[in-house]
């Protein structure tokens, strides 16, 4: 019928059919659509080859690492090409055929490369690595009617860190501004991370990243604090980490510098008898000077001892009274004092008079009594011629 839209029409250079939907359209025609339809889909579904593989992977140096790779496709797999991304050319490095043995093509696949895949599997190990092993690796499946689909592996090696860390030997006097502590060095592939572990105190971390040719990355930190008598001899840790593992090492503050202070003096008790006494402190650098005196009532004596001795030897004749420590380095003076007290009689000697002073009571008696028996008598009423 002149005029009328015809049946269906279709565009060949897009695959689009175009079907009216008029009530008036025999149901014969919509049906032939729709099977023409279903058969385009079918044969766009079969010739879909799609080739999935981890884009990225690390491995460990001497460690073996698996590179995955597989299809999804319909059509038949003619052959699977593992390469090596170079330039200009890429190297083959091994072929497999479904049913066939796997063929390796360089002296590296042989000894190193392990096919462990089969059918639409197409996973290889690479055994030992080395540095020389990263790079680029391509899997390509070749199939029929598509022809060749590939996907890249991008393989890194990871290079555990090699840390180490160095004390600062800058003085850090009480009071300045905040200085360098130490200073943390971390040697890996990719780059560590560095932070610092410093208790109850706070600090500041400032860094440099320097990447080499073989594409290993040295991170360092400084570590920065207020210098402050109560971080001497404080713990400090370097935590190094990468990928997702932590490296530690730690070290104790030694370059805080300030004046004495917490002088004490402690007693020691000889085996011969003699007390010494000990003058403790905390100080950095330590004292160069140890001043000793000996007060008794009002008097003070200076005791006459080398003045770098910490430890001296109390007399016996002088050994009541205040003992004082006085210590100074390059930041101050600080004095600390120490009192013993007189010595008492052993009970031991009470023990002895008790018995001793009955018995020579007894001993006078007996003596005087002894004599008194031994004098003449006279006879009176008798006179002497």
């Amino acid at each position: 019928m002149a005029g009328s839209p015809p049946p269906f029409s279709m565009d060949l250079s897009g695959w689009l059919l175009v079907a009216p939907c008029s009530a008036n359209t025999p149901q014969k025609w919509r049906l032939g659509v729709l099977v023409l339809l279903q058969i385009l889909c079918f044969q766009t579904a079969r010739s879909q080859v799609s080739v999935h593989v981890v884009g990225e992977v690390m491995a460990r140096l001497g460690s073996d690492v698996e590179l995955n790779c597989s299809v999804e496709t319909m059509e038949q797999i003619s052959q699977l090409t593992w390469q090596k991304k170079m330039s200009p050319n890429n190297e083959n490095l091994l072929t497999y055929r479904e049913g066939r043995d796997t063929t390796y093509l360089t002296p590296f696949a042989m000894e190193r490369i392990r096919f462990v895949g089969g059918g639409k599997v197409g996973n290889i190990v690479i055994q030992n690595m080395t540095s020389g092993d990263e790079g680029t690796y391509i899997c390509s499946y070749s199939t029929h009617p598509t022809g060749t689909k590939e996907q890249e592996i991008d393989l890194q090696i990871l290079v555990p860190p090699e840390f180490y860390l160095i004390p600062s030997r800058v003085r850090a006097v009480v009071g300045d501004s905040p200085k360098v502590m130490a200073r943390c060095f971390a040697a890996a592939r990719p780059g560590a991370y560095i932070t610092w572990d410093t208790g109850r105190f706070d600090h500041t971390g400032s860094g440099t990243v320097v990447q080499h040719e073989n594409l290993t990355v040295t991170t360092s930190s400084d570590l920065l604090m207020k210098p402050q008598r109560e971080l001497y001899n404080s713990k400090v840790t370097c935590v190094v980490t990468h990928e997702k593992i932590q490296y530690n090492t730690t070290f104790f503050i030694s370059n805080v510098e300030f004046a004495p202070y917490d002088v004490h003096i402690e007693k020691v008790q000889r085996d011969d008898g003699l007390l010494e006494i000990y003058c403790g402190l905390t100080a950095n650098p330590y004292p160069h000077t140890f001043n000793w005196t000996w007060v008794k009532g009002n008097k003070t004596y200076p005791m006459y001892i080398p003045s770098n001795y910490k430890r001296v030897t109390v007399p016996k004749n002088t050994s009541d009274g205040y003992y004082v420590c006085e210590v100074e380095n390059l930041y101050g003076r600080a004095s600390g004092q120490f009192y013993v007290a007189p010595e008492c009689p052993h009970p031991y000697w009470y023990v002895t008079l008790i018995f001793l002073i009955p018995s020579l009571i007894l001993n006078a008696c007996l003596l005087y009594h002894c004599l008194k028996s031994r004098r003449p008598t006279e006879s009176p009423g008798k006179d002497v011629l």
